[in-house]
């Protein structure tokens, strides 16, 4: 983690956590030149239509690395593997968030969407998400921070 946003003097209204997939066609390639999965939220969910990561709140006695793994296996249909946490912030809307990139544990897999909460999902770039104007707000400071390479979005070696 190298970048970590100071928490609101007021309690957090809950925690989550998002989980950041590169391509497994691109994980050769600098951080900042891959291509993220992202998502389409559905009409039936806060914020329909918007784009963001995959993620979601924790349940009781949940740790946001299991509630990273399992909002991604239920959101796309299949498992992701954390690397490592890499970010955390409090979201416009008083969620603690705590962000985890992680690579796909079989990268052949067809994705299987919960189309409830997702309308698609794509892999896109980090400068392309960012002018994206249906690109969810709460999401603009972590991808600025990752173009800055101030959120450091390296595999452990």
């Amino acid at each position: 983690m190298t970048e970590r946003l100071p928490t609101a003097e007021k309690k957090p209204l809950g925690e989550g956590a998002i989980i950041v997939v590169p391509s497994p066609d691109d994980t050769s390639l600098p951080a900042r030149h891959r291509r993220y999965l992202v998502i389409r939220r559905s009409a039936a969910v806060i914020a329909p239509g918007k784009l963001c990561f995959p993620g979601g709140k924790c349940l009781p006695g949940e740790r946001p690395n299991e509630t990273a793994e399992r909002e991604f296996r239920e959101e796309i249909g299949v498992e992701a593997a954390i690397a490592r946490e890499i970010w955390q912030n409090v979201a416009p809307w008083g969620v603690h968030l705590v962000w985890f990139l992680a690579i796909l544990r079989d990268p052949k897999r067809t994705f299987h969407l919960q189309k409830e909460e997702v309308a698609e999902a794509f892999w896109s770039d980090l400068e392309t998400l960012l002018a994206d104007p249906d690109m969810l707000t709460s999401n603009t400071e972590f991808l600025e921070g990752a173009l800055r390479g101030t959120i450091d979005l390296e595999f452990p070696h």
